[in-house]
């Protein structure tokens, strides 16, 4: 590419560069600073996620013995010690995160994001990962970005629609953690895109559809719970192929990749742990991996709305999304759904694991990924907003920059602890000075005496059903 090709590529997408510069900007200097300030740094699942890599990368195998033994001497990854005792014992299923199978030791988390992170962690070690985790984030805004260019080809409002969920929350805080569900957000994006290209029906290149479907079959390896996400994008893409009158040849590229990747994760399992659907036996760890209860529907209800888990309150901008929902009901109730649903899934599912609101981790990690996908339905609001009234949308664009900057301010700034807090259950760190006024979902026996949680369903309700009801007055 010569310079006024360059030049060239850089004016057509400057709209899109300069959101993920602003990304990029955001989500490094906060590492940076947390490097600097020797805060937040690697804890909880993500240490065990790295010596996964690091066993792939260097030793080439999925058995945990040698990396395990190799971080308990070297503490490499984790300084603390994952084995506080001897550093010369021996890697077992009481001192590591990993079951002893038939084949030896191996990690009861899942294998998928190491596979991910094994070239990574070798080049650049844990700063690798970390980078690779960012560049991630910015495939998340360039998929958004791709997706509401669909629906609106102003770039004007789409930019001025984009700009708030770039620099929102989680993306920025959450970008450079380890763990499954950023990844995750990204692929379920590329199903979601994939099928918006096909709703607005554009042609697309066998490649591109392949791509596609390996990406996605992919999802179960990132995590289990990821199968029932597969199985929502699966049942939509099918249901689009077959209402276009797509040749049969397409549905073969669909199936076979998903087949295939199914097929060898119950080998890899097999033989991992002796059985196809994983260690989930073997590890009992919370004493039952899926429970439900009333502390499991407080947790679902608090996925969505708790001021420091949920999704519409970490990105406040969510709720506008509930608008979208009765306003994409009527323009394409396939396009509606799949991303409800597609954003469910992982809510729900996470809200039946006892591991509530995501154990030791940054708050809200249970919703990351259901939050992320939620975000189109966010970003259609603000379309439709601009498409009416442009300073109306520059205005709710500045408020929601304006909470990301003041969140910002909390997490890199200040450096404030933001880890799941077992001691302080109602912790209220993300909006101190209104708290009492917020919906509070972390202390199951609480939630139906404070006020808050109730008014916000009710205010919820609302705004879905005002979708509806604009959607009428705009089909009139």
């Amino acid at each position: 590419m010569n310079n006024n090709q360059f030049i060239t590529y850089m004016k057509k997408n400057k709209y899109l560069n300069i959101l993920l510069s602003l990304y990029l900007l955001f989500s490094i200097s906060t590492y940076s600073i947390w490097q600097a300030k020797n805060h937040n740094n690697i804890t909880g699942d993500e240490p065990h996620y790295l010596v996964m890599a690091n066993g792939i990368s260097k030793y080439l195998s999925f058995e945990q013995t040698k990396p395990y033994q190799e971080e308990f001497i070297t503490r490499k990854i984790y300084p603390p010690g994952l084995n506080t005792g001897n550093q010369n014992s021996s890697p077992s299923p009481q001192n590591t995160h990993a079951v002893l199978g038939p084949n030896g030791l191996f990690n009861v988390h899942n294998i998928g994001l190491p596979l991910l992170l094994a070239i990574p962690y070798k080049i650049f070690g844990v700063q690798g990962c970390k980078a690779f985790m960012i560049l991630n984030g910015g495939v998340i805004i360039l998929l958004l970005w791709k997706i509401v260019s669909l629906i609106c080809t102003n770039e004007n409002i789409n930019f001025l629609a984009i700009l708030p969920l770039a620099i929102s929350n989680p993306l920025i805080f959450a970008s450079n953690q380890i763990y499954p569900e950023f990844p995750a957000a990204t692929i379920s994006l590329l199903g979601l895109y994939w099928l918006v290209h096909k709703i607005m029906r554009h042609q697309s290149k066998k490649m591109f559809d392949l791509l596609c479907f390996i990406c996605i079959s992919f999802l179960p390896w990132l995590h289990i719970k990821y199968s029932i996400t597969l199985i929502i994008i699966l049942s939509f893409m099918l249901f689009n192929l077959i209402k276009s009158n797509t040749i049969k040849k397409r549905l073969i590229y669909l199936f076979t990749p998903s087949i295939l990747s199914i097929f060898l994760l119950f080998c890899y399992n097999y033989y991992a742990f002796g059985n196809i659907t994983g260690p989930y036996d073997q590890w009992t760890v919370y004493g039952s991996n899926v429970e439900f209860s009333w502390k499991s529907l407080t947790v679902l209800l608090g996925l969505l709305f708790d001021q420091e888990q949920g999704i519409f309150l970490q990105n406040p901008l969510n709720l506008l999304g509930l608008i979208s929902i009765g306003l994409l009901y009527n323009n394409n109730k396939m396009f509606c759904f799949s991303i409800g649903l597609v954003s469910l899934s992982s809510i729900f599912i996470n809200s039946i694991h006892p591991a509530w609101y995501g154990g030791y981790s940054l708050i809200g990690r249970f919703g990351w990924t259901g939050g992320i996908i939620f975000m189109i339905y966010a970003g259609y609001a603000l379309v439709r907003i601009g498409q009416i009234n442009k300073n109306f949308l520059i205005v709710l664009s500045s408020i929601s920059i304006f909470i990301s900057i003041h969140i910002y301010k909390l997490f890199t700034i200040n450096a404030m602890n933001f880890y799941n807090l077992d001691n302080n259950t109602n912790s209220s760190r993300l909006y101190s000075e209104i708290s009492k006024y917020l919906p509070s979902w972390v202390d199951a026996n609480e939630v139906i005496v404070h006020m808050p949680n109730l008014l916000f369903i009710l205010f919820s309700i609302l705004l879905f059903y005002s979708g509806f009801i604009l959607k009428n007055k705009m089909k009139q």
